[in-house]
């Protein structure tokens, strides 16, 4: 449904909720394990920092934005 798309993580959740029937929690693992695979179906770019001010590396977060490869 996203292939070839690029969007933030809450443009995902505000498009998807009127038929989605995950949980916000549930977006954020699914995300996590897609973009684990071993040809992954998603890449997320995390826009934000730590506290202490270093660049995030895990979770998914509203600002972090999410490319969708195109479809093959």
């Amino acid at each position: 449904m996203y292939a070839g798309e690029s969007l933030t993580f809450l443009e995902l959740l505000n498009e998807d909720y009127p038929d989605g029937v995950w949980l916000e929690p549930e977006y954020r693992w699914a995300l996590d394990g897609m973009s684990k695979d071993a040809s992954p179906r998603v890449a997320i770019t995390r826009n934000r920092t730590t506290s202490k001010g270093k660049a995030a590396s895990r979770g998914v977060q509203h600002p972090d934005i999410l490319k969708f490869p195109p479809k093959p």
